[in-house]
């Protein structure tokens, strides 16, 4: 599984990932959400490994943009630490200080892309990166997990959901219920919409509410599917046609998850219930309501793309195993690009599939 130390970003896949070591527990996916018939479906999605720093051979990627440039985390099996760290056509850059730990969590879109995370240790500091040339590095006071175009960020600070401004004023975000707390901001549009989760105090497990902040400060919480208790928000798109749509998972009392994508009206934040594509969770979602991440299959991940009631298996690399998706592109343009990590020989490689 997933070491503790990339968390915020990557909580939802690191529970995921544990989840499905022990899915044999778990009752098999239906006739109907089994990727299996889909198998055939998945012809012109091209699979690629991501390249890491010289010299390490571990590696996650964390977020993607629609340009295909990855965010993530590298490190040698003799590192004490994981290293923030970007992938561009030009190859993958250091972003975190040398000999420091460090985390890249999110990239936005634009022609000069903003990158957050956080470096310097296990006490490190928020930091957003520009990708200009050279790339330019500020501090945050918290810790951010991702980024809009225009720079403005989200994440946690002292256990609230915090949102920072271009110009690093960070504002933080008040409970929206008594019973949550330990808030982090996981997602931000360019319109400013963000999606938060809340740890629901008093419950027994890990129990998770998503809420939808508004740029106004509204918010609404996004229901769990019938039947359901909990959720857990991953990802937010942008606006199209007045809707917006955020991906994550939707939660049973006995722990089981499944993927999710609630749609939202931008003006009203009136919710739909959760679409319920198929088993484990949605990590990523675009402005078209397609979305990516990882269904249960016996003991290993099965990374899938879901679009219009379609659901594609994205396969790995061969001798890879225990894939999972942490991220899709907006899909602003022509690409659609999904990013996750993967097992290979029992090391962790970061991975891309271009689906168009």
């Amino acid at each position: 599984m997933l070491p503790m130390h990339t968390a915020p970003r990557l909580r939802m896949s690191a529970l995921v990932l544990a989840w499905l070591l022990t899915a044999c527990s778990q009752e098999p996916p239906t006739a109907e959400s089994s990727l299996e018939a889909a198998r055939g479906a998945s012809r012109g999605i091209v699979a690629v490994e991501v390249p890491m720093l010289p010299g390490d051979d571990d590696a996650y990627a964390n977020d993607v943009n629609s340009d295909g440039i990855v965010v993530g985390q590298s490190a040698a099996s003799t590192d004490q630490w994981m290293k923030a760290y970007v992938v561009t056509t030009s190859g993958p850059t250091l972003l975190s200080t040398p000999g420091l730990e460090g985390a890249a969590y999110g990239i936005s879109e634009g022609p000069t892309p903003y990158v957050v995370g956080f470096d310097g240790g296990p006490t490190g500091v928020g930091v957003r990166w520009r990708l200009t040339n050279p790339i330019s590095r500020e501090e945050l006071d918290g810790r951010p997990n991702d980024v809009n175009s225009s720079g403005t960020a989200t994440g946690s600070h002292g256990g609230n959901v915090a949102l920072w401004s271009a110009t690093g004023t960070v504002t933080l975000v008040a409970s929206p219920a008594p019973d949550n707390v330990d808030g982090t901001g996981v997602g931000i549009n360019e319109t400013g919409h963000v999606v938060a989760n809340y740890w629901r105090d008093g419950a027994v497990g890990d129990v998770w509410d998503t809420w939808v902040r508004a740029p106004d400060g509204r918010m609404v919480m996004l229901p769990p599917a019938q039947g359901d208790v909990s959720t857990y928000g991953s990802a937010i798109s942008e606006v199209v046609g007045g809707t917006f749509y955020v991906s994550g998972s939707t939660y049973a009392a006995s722990g089981t998850t499944r993927s999710a994508r609630w749609a939202i009206d931008a003006t009203s934040l009136a919710v739909d219930a959760p679409l319920v594509v198929t088993t484990g969770s949605a990590g990523g979602v675009n402005r078209a309501g397609a979305v990516a991440g990882t269904q249960a299959s016996r003991r290993t991940g099965t990374p899938y793309y879901w679009s219009n009631g379609a659901l594609q298996q994205l396969k790995l690399p061969r001798g890879g195993s225990d894939g999972f998706v942490s991220a899709l592109s907006d899909g602003a343009g022509s690409a659609i690009i999904a990013a996750g990590t993967m097992k290979i020989s029992n090391r962790f490689r970061a991975i891309l599939w271009r689906i168009r």
